[in-house]
């Protein structure tokens, strides 16, 4: 149990980027990130060394649009993380 939404994100991008995972994220891997987000987002990717890469969204659904991450080539990456709990 975590005391906000902001620490859950951080350790959800603890757990992903722990040492002893074999998949995991490490200092410098792009994160994609919808851009409608809120700052603590940024906060935790920037304090484990991951970079936020912003994606634009839906305007209907309010998430990451499909077609944005196709113009950016985003099967180039080898790891993906997106989170986000706005609705």
């Amino acid at each position: 149990m975590v005391n906000s939404g902001s620490s859950a994100n951080l350790l959800a991008l603890s757990v992903a980027s722990n040492k002893s995972r074999r998949y995991r994220l490490k200092e410098g891997d792009e994160v994609f990130n919808s851009c409608y987000l809120l700052g603590n987002f940024f906060c935790a990717n920037c304090s484990l060394g991951v970079i936020p890469k912003l994606v634009d969204i839906d305007p209907h659904t309010l998430n990451i649009s499909v077609e944005h991450l196709k113009k950016n080539d985003y099967e180039k990456y080898k790891k993906q993380y997106s989170m986000s709990h706005i609705r």
